[in-house]
């Protein structure tokens, strides 16, 4: 038995079966008690768990059917290139947000010089 959902110009929206207290998603159908049976490429008890046939490597994340993506703070081939939101001037983004400054240059995106002197008088390095 199902009960349907309709918008109001009676287009069916949804059709829930009494049987499973959980929404079968991604086109799954409920089967057996909370039981439900999943399209291609989805898995998991509701039908939510996207599978991807190979390995989404070790920064990426199946993200639909057969496709991954990179988890946040990486992208590109691989997923092996960190991305920072700030641009590392005199430096390489290292991690998520993390700038390595190259030697002679410091601080959150690598713009501050290091003085090997101290500057007195108000100077600056």
């Amino acid at each position: 038995r199902f009960m349907f959902i309709a918008d109001r110009d009676n287009h069916v929206i949804r059709g829930m079966s009494a049987v499973c207290i959980f929404r079968c998603e991604n086109g799954g159908r409920c089967v057996g008690p909370d039981q439900c049976h999943c399209e291609y490429g989805w898995d998991g008890p509701d039908c939510t768990k996207p599978m991807c046939q190979s390995s989404c490597r070790q920064r990426g994340l199946c993200v639909a059917p057969d496709i991954c993506d990179c988890i946040p703070g990486y992208h590109g081939e691989g997923c092996l290139e960190a991305t920072c939101a700030q641009k590392c001037e005199n430096g390489h983004c290292s991690a998520p947000d993390v700038c390595t400054c190259a030697p002679g240059w410091f601080d959150s995106n690598c713009t501050t010089p290091v003085c090997e002197q101290t500057c007195g008088n108000g100077g600056n390095c």
